[in-house]
């Protein structure tokens, strides 16, 4: 088990109920429900997957297109501009990798606090997508 920096030799605040793995029905039973689930469909596809992943990174692409844009538009200089960055996270059932054939995914975007959001968002955001 990977160890932490907090002291207590875990990943998180408390110790895991236990580290004994899985036992063998426990394996026979995760067989049978990923197969059900399969034959049920709703497992996404290599297709889908590659998909999935060209739209998060043109959307990655806008993000940080747009970040630039927006810090030039707050007033910034060339180096600041240069330096400015934003980076797209997913989050929920994608991120857990819980997805299926049309899932959505949610994302969220963290970027340079020096612009101001409302004005760029709404004026450069906009023209960007």
């Amino acid at each position: 088990m990977a160890k932490s920096n907090n002291g207590n030799g875990y990943l998180g605040v408390t110790e895991p109920i236990s580290l004994s793995g899985p036992t063998e029905k426990d394996v026979v039973r995760t067989q049978e429900v990923e197969k059900c689930l399969a034959d049920a469909g709703l497992y996404e596809s290599q297709e889908e997957a590659v998909s999935r992943e060209e739209v998060l990174g043109k959307l990655d692409q806008i993000v940080k297109a747009w970040i630039k844009k927006a810090t030039r538009a707050s007033g910034f200089g060339d180096q600041f501009v240069q330096e400015a960055n934003a980076k797209i996270f997913t989050f929920g059932s994608y991120r857990l990798g819980v997805l299926c054939t049309s899932c959505i995914f949610y994302s969220d975007c963290k970027r340079s606090c020096s612009i101001n959001i409302a004005i760029t968002f709404c004026v450069i955001w906009f023209d960007a997508v």
